[in-house]
């Protein structure tokens, strides 16, 4: 039978209690990463705002006559950008003084497309709206001559 020298015998003790020790150090961390623990989440409040837009004024408006460009200013006014579908603008309403108070009576008309894109963060677009009056012989316009007429856009 062979004998091993005190030295071998150090290293194979030392070499085993190397591996013992990787085995329980494993053994420990695989077996204490567990626990429980409860919460409350609160959902984020959306504070987005729709995009707004207003029109400039119209004025050399004339029953009959040739149609009188505007504008239709969209604001983003979030803090990021915000994309939006192509839109059709259009006279909706307006609204001015007693014998032009609808359109019924100024007969206003006007379309213009705002194709889809992205407004950046606290950014605008801008597109021009041809307005025109139409004239009539069954309606009395004359209330609407050098009216101020507040003209009311519907983006659909």
């Amino acid at each position: 039978m062979r004998k091993f020298s005190k030295k071998t015998v150090a290293v194979a003790g030392s070499a085993a209690f190397v591996v013992a020790a990787a085995g329980v150090a494993y053994a420990y961390y695989a077996t204490s990463i567990v626990g429980s623990g409860t919460g409350t989440a609160t959902p984020a409040v959306n504070a987005a705002s729709p995009l707004t837009f207003a029109s400039s004024a119209i004025t050399g408006l004339v029953p009959g006559g040739s149609a009188v460009s505007t504008t239709v200013t969209f604001t983003n006014p979030n803090a990021y950008a915000v994309s939006f579908p192509a839109r059709t603008v259009s006279v909706a309403s307006v609204s001015g003084p007693a014998g032009c108070a609808t359109n019924a009576v100024a007969l206003l008309s006007g379309t213009a497309n705002l194709t889809a894109g992205v407004l950046p963060a606290n950014g605008s677009t801008t597109i021009t709206v041809p307005v025109a009056m139409a004239d009539s012989i069954t309606v009395d316009q004359t209330a609407c001559a050098g009216a101020a007429l507040t003209v009311t856009y519907a983006a659909a």
